[in-house]
């Protein structure tokens, strides 16, 4: 796909990995915007790559999605390529034995991550395809998953990226017919990347 001039959206693109998808981005040319709950982050970004779009908003709230989504919309009219990126990482176990006895899986983090690694996709993806559908965008979503969520590999049974996957299939299957294309990118250790989609 040539990026140059296309309008792309990262969600979670302040650090990490997400932060080197939007500077290769910028590199080859596209539009981008970043959707971050760090405000202080999105300042840093802004600074240091000023044709970055920067956009505070907690994609774990679906209020929010809508409204940040509704701005982003008004100025750009229709995004080409969504990249879902934004997630945190949190591993512990159903339960655990410590000094004062036994502890259950902490449920303020359980819903937290349910939130912020699946709900969010859910959020961000309805918002951005609705737009495309109307403007007959033919866009493409790519969902950012873990090596974890292969059957390959030894995860955290607890871990969401699993369920992302299943709900990219699905995706994929519904959104051909419109001309939009589902991509899950599952990276790996080191330089390994596993696609799936």
């Amino acid at each position: 796909m040539e990026l140059r001039g296309k309008k792309v959206i990262v969600t979670g693109g302040v650090r990490g990995l997400g932060r080197s998808m939007v500077e290769s981005l910028i590199s080859k040319g596209a539009v981008v915007t970043v959707f971050d709950i760090d405000g202080q982050g999105l300042a840093e970004l802004s600074a240091s790559c000023p044709g970055v779009g920067c956009v505070e908003c907690d994609i774990s709230s679906y209020e929010r999605v809508v409204e940040a989504t509704a701005r982003y919309h008004t100025e750009f009219k229709s995004a080409d390529v969504l990249v879902n990126n934004a997630g945190i990482l949190y591993s512990s176990p159903l339960v655990r034995i410590s000094p004062s006895g036994i502890e259950k899986h902490d449920l303020g983090m359980w819903n937290k991550t349910l939130m912020t690694n699946l709900s969010s996709v859910f959020f961000m993806t309805a918002c951005i395809v609705e737009k495309m559908i109307y403007t007959r965008t033919k866009g493409v979503i790519v969902n950012i998953s873990s090596v974890s969520a292969s059957r390959e590999m030894w995860g955290n049974p607890f871990c969401c990226q699993g369920r992302r996957e299943c709900a990219d299939r699905h995706l994929a299957k519904a959104l051909s017919a419109m001309g939009i294309c589902v991509v899950a990118v599952a990276p790996g250790y080191g330089n390994r990347v596993h696609k799936r989609g």
